[in-house]
């Protein structure tokens, strides 16, 4: 009983997608798959037309673009300032479960892209949602069985000004495919079986699983490709991957009654869609950043509570089950603002400074005024004739020279400081 109703649970909390993020051409929508093959089943027609098929405008709409077109996310306003977009699905929302947003796409305040934000100094711009897909980028999202569209094409959130844009997209194009039937299928599967040396995940969806993770690459560089021509020209797009469930086959003690093959199966699933990732990326050249890459024993889900990036169950650290954790936000979010801060190093919020003293301003004052005189002493007086000269200059006068000859060096060290301060200067002698 309590097995069946872990499953349940766990494969409900995984597989929900809010309703309002079905798109037009919707994975449910069977009229509009593609034909199946003897050897295949069908693709999803969202999947299709998401790699194949482009809107020939900014407006365009998926099929019934008669919708209303009214963006009820207050967090998805776009920016007339340098600003950060973060478009993904729960992985980038994913952390602290006591600091979540209970709004419709239960975003976290503590997620991956408001630490990135706070990093950078870049104002936040949030379409990230649960059960975000790469149908949702080019898209309208829109109430299941109406054509009111609540959430606008991600798409439409870059603009001139957008100098970051992460995209933690495909996971949910395939698991939540066929109306969320794979990852149902999978554990429901996982929790019934009796023979644990064998894969029933593996048995239950890898015929239709294929196909998706086939074309998956494809949907993800025109994704990256768009979003490159429609920010900043000196803007970052970066492809974020996502954590990976367990380590392999190995003992887990955060396994969810789930047997060794089966927790191997599911993370190839995360392995694979990660390697689609990395491939999409390097075509679109874009930069990428996959933390399955990066995880070890200590980080993976079978790791120590509160170090490790993911949790099957979500406990200890009141994360969300089968998501990222607080650590694993930290992490992401520290590489993140280190790719972006290497390329924009001036880039952040700047720092408040307390104004320098009376004495500060007067003595520095002088030294500023005899700076346009400093070049021409320096070449007009080598110091071969300097030295054995019989006519000696003042003491008095002596200083001056004395402090111009400094002066470059402390210049080009407070131009070269990201924060404005004050250059020291020793009194002339």
């Amino acid at each position: 009983m309590l097995r069946k109703a872990s499953s349940l649970a766990l494969g409900s909390l995984l597989a929900v997608g809010l309703t309002v993020t079905i798109s037009p051409a919707g994975f449910a929508d069977p009229a509009l798959a593609a034909a199946p093959s003897a050897s295949q089943p069908a693709v999803p027609a969202a999947l299709i037309a998401a790699a194949h098929q482009r809107p020939a405008a900014d407006d365009a709409q998926a099929p019934g673009g008669n919708a209303l077109d009214i963006d009820f996310d207050a967090f998805t306003k776009p920016l007339d300032e340098p600003n950060y977009v973060a478009i993904g699905d729960s992985y980038s929302i994913a952390s602290f479960a006591l600091t979540t947003i209970w709004e419709p796409c239960f975003r976290n305040l503590l997620d991956y892209p408001h630490l990135t934000s706070a990093q950078t100094g870049l104002p936040l711009v949030e379409p990230a949602c649960i059960g975000g897909s790469g149908t949702g980028y080019w898209y309208s999202s829109k109430m299941k069985g109406t054509d009111v569209a609540v959430k606008v094409p991600y798409r439409e959130l870059l603009n001139k000004q957008t100098k970051l844009v992460t995209i933690n997209l495909g996971l949910n194009d395939i698991m939540l495919a066929y109306d969320k039937k794979l990852v149902r299928e999978c554990f429901d599967a996982t929790y019934h079986s009796s023979d644990r040396d064998h894969s029933a995940c593996a048995a239950k969806v890898e015929k239709q699983f294929r196909p998706l993770i086939k074309i998956l690459p494809k949907v993800l560089e025109g994704v990256y490709k768009d979003a490159k021509t429609r920010i900043a020209k000196d803007g970052m797009v970066v492809a974020v991957g996502y954590v990976e469930m367990f380590d392999g086959d190995n003992l887990c003690w955060d396994n969810g009654f789930i047997g060794p093959a089966d927790r191997a199966y599911i993370n190839s699933v995360f392995k694979r869609v990660n390697r689609a990732v990395r491939i999409a990326a390097r075509k679109a050249r874009v930069a990428q950043y996959i933390p399955g890459d990066y995880q070890t024993a200590v980080t993976s889900t079978c790791g120590v509570p509160f170090l490790r990036w993911s949790s099957f169950t979500g406990l200890p650290e009141l994360a969300y089950p089968l998501h990222p954790t607080f650590a694993g936000a930290v992490m992401t979010s520290r590489a993140l603002s280190s790719m972006y801060l290497a390329k924009h190093p001036y880039n952040v919020r700047p720092t408040t400074v307390e104004p320098a003293s009376e004495d500060s301003d007067e003595s520095t004052t002088p030294t500023t005024q005899a700076e346009p005189k400093a070049a021409p002493a320096s070449k007009a007086t080598p110091s071969s004739k300097a030295t054995p000269s019989s006519k000696a200059t003042p003491s008095s006068k002596a200083a001056p020279s004395a402090t111009v000859t400094s002066l470059p060096k402390a210049t080009a060290t407070a131009k070269a400081s990201d924060t404005p301060s004050t250059p020291t200067m020793e009194p002339a002698a």
